[in-house]
């Protein structure tokens, strides 16, 4: 059976008042997460990290806009800051970067600004270190970080080991970037004690 409502009546209005309601709830719950330059860093839980490529350092980010437990560093969804959680030596982060640094946009190539990252909702910052390393690879090697510590913003620059090397169409297949960094990892590994 069919009802028909009057044109004015109110419960005609009920669609267009929930589809309402649904649009608010879903920005609310798109907000962007603790910015990690005004956090307590030291209350955050930083033990699921990522390692941060040929970078030298290990990063965590926080992208639920509802925990700050840290609980959530291994999430993506807009992910807009990496916090360097770790530095190893003789990397190229080595002496320039740090624990508890903030990166907050990268670029690549000699004297490029660097713009800082804004909120997004699909951010993901893994996805932009990743896209920045193999354009600064293909290049010079500089990668270019916009870097927050403790209250200063400062751009500076890594030089990463591998220039002029971009992966061919056929990676990893028949590709020279690819066997230079197959043949590095085999040399770390043969060189690493082994704990007995």
């Amino acid at each position: 059976m069919l009802i028909m409502l009057p044109p004015n009546s109110p419960a005609r209005s009920f669609p267009f008042v929930a589809l309402a309601l649904l649009l608010g709830f879903s920005t609310w719950v798109q907000a962007a997460p603790q910015d990690l330059t005004t956090a307590n860093l030291a209350s955050l839980n930083t033990l699921k990290n990522y390692n941060l490529g040929p970078t030298g350092m290990r990063g965590w980010m926080l992208s639920d806009p509802h925990n700050t437990a840290g609980e959530l560093g291994t999430m993506t969804a807009g992910s807009w800051q990496l916090l360097v959680v770790a530095v190893g030596s003789g990397t190229p982060a080595s002496g320039i970067m740090a624990s508890n640094d903030v990166i907050l946009g990268l670029s690549t190539g000699a004297g490029t600004p660097v713009t800082a990252w804004t909120y997004s909702a699909t951010n993901d910052v893994r996805k932009s270190l990743g896209w920045a390393i193999g354009a600064a690879e293909a290049g010079d090697g500089k990668l270019n970080i916009k870097r927050w510590r403790a209250g200063v913003t400062t751009d500076v620059t890594l030089q990463l080991g591998l220039t002029n090397a971009a992966y061919s169409a056929t990676a990893p297949y028949d590709c020279p970037k690819s066997a230079i960094i197959l043949s590095n990892a085999c040399n770390i590994i043969a060189n690493e004690s082994i704990a007995t």
